[in-house]
């Protein structure tokens, strides 16, 4: 179990960092630091309670933004991206080594390993009143986690058809690919 939840917290923070790189032009390992500092200082200024009520806040305008989005998505390109699967979705990435298939694999057994711990898992698990209402309530959140990963890729198919990539992330793609 800590083996699981040190791969899934090196996983979250690696992304975080990466994504606080692009968006801040920031190195990699200030990112993590700085992700790493504002996660600790807002936990310990509200606690566990204040952690769970933003969670609920933040899942109803996550999900708002994703059935909305998707809709959107839907009623505006549905056309457009189911056209541009052809030449989108390959599979070299997940099979050939000279296109990157180590790197694409390594993340998904990362993710597949830090995710044994499943602390959304663990928290419905232990706040039941019964087997039966923890089993319930893993049942439901698999629905909507399925259909908002769902979702969300069909809206990032349309997003390449549609939104064309910095520079910057396009030349850490080329790198992370590329293992001439």
């Amino acid at each position: 179990m800590c083996f699981s939840f040190t791969v899934l917290m090196a996983s979250n923070l690696s992304g975080l960092g990466l994504l606080f790189e692009f968006t801040f032009d920031v190195p990699l390992a200030a990112g993590i630091v700085a992700v790493v500092v504002y996660v600790t200082i807002y936990t310990m200024l509200g606690g566990l309670l204040s952690v769970a009520w933003t969670d609920v806040l933040q899942i109803t305008i996550v999900m708002t933004g994703v059935i909305s989005g998707f809709i959107g998505t839907l009623v505006l390109h549905y056309d457009e991206t189911v056209a541009g699967l052809d030449h989108t979705f390959t599979m070299k990435h997940w099979s050939s080594v000279e296109d990157g298939a180590l790197v694409v694999w390594a993340q998904i057994a990362a993710l597949a390993i830090g995710d044994v711990v499943a602390l959304d898992f663990m928290e419905r698990v232990f706040a039941s009143s019964s087997p039966k209402t923890a089993q319930v309530s893993c049942w439901i959140a698999s629905i909507i986690v399925g259909f908002g990963g769902l979702c969300i890729s069909f809206m990032g198919l349309a997003a390449t058809q549609f939104t064309p990539l910095t520079q910057k992330v396009q030349q850490y793609f080329s790198d992370m690919f590329d293992s001439r």
